[in-house]
């Protein structure tokens, strides 16, 4: 029985010598990741765009080095637990609730007490356990791409800094190299995204 299948094409031969049929040359990284966009979710609202995220990237010091590796940024759905992630390459900035009114635990608070009064984020207590955060268009943008999209970064940084590529350091590493970045940043961002 003869089976008749569709022939691949032939790679051109020049001078000679057969040209290699697929590129085989490596590819430089996009120094730009794509960042895309999923839909808010019902009481949520995206307080950045993709451009906020491109123009915050220009101005991350050893950016090329930091990002090597990572796939992509999403702007994604709303979570009450979850302020941004890191999985499998991809960093996940979370939306926030439509009046971007927080209620925090007094330990979330104290431990970002200082990021949250550069921004000029007013709060008012309303038990010993819990603070509220009232924060504007512009503090919740300072605070998700200074604070939240920096820690994720040093997660992705951890993980692309261990053997197993699947970060060790944990929670301690991201947040002091959130801080370390924001200190380098801080001018930058004034400058540029305010």
């Amino acid at each position: 029985m003869i089976h008749s299948f569709p022939r691949k094409t032939a790679p051109r031969v020049v001078g000679g010598r057969t040209l290699r049929k697929n590129n085989h040359a490596i590819t430089q990284p996009f120094e730009q990741p794509m960042v895309s966009r999923e839909r808010p979710g019902e009481g949520y609202r995206h307080v950045l765009n993709q451009r906020d995220v491109h123009e915050f990237i220009s101005i991350v010091s050893e950016w090329t080095e930091l990002s090597r590796g990572l796939s992509g940024i999403v702007l994604a759905a709303g979570d009450p637990y979850v302020d941004g992630r890191l999985h499998e390459g991809v960093i996940y900035l979370s939306a926030w609730e439509v009046d971007l009114v927080r209620e925090v635990s007094r330990r979330y608070f104290d431990e970002h007490a200082d990021v949250l009064e550069r921004l000029g984020v007013p709060v008012s207590s309303q038990s010993s356990e819990w603070v509220t955060c009232h924060f504007d268009e512009r503090s919740a943008r300072g605070f998700q791409l200074l604070h939240v999209f920096l820690h994720e970064l040093g997660h992705h940084h951890d993980a692309m800094t261990t053997s197993s590529r699947r970060g060790s350091r944990g929670e301690a590493f991201a947040e002091a190299f959130a801080r370390e970045r924001e200190a380098v940043t801080w001018e930058r961002y004034l400058r540029v995204m305010r």
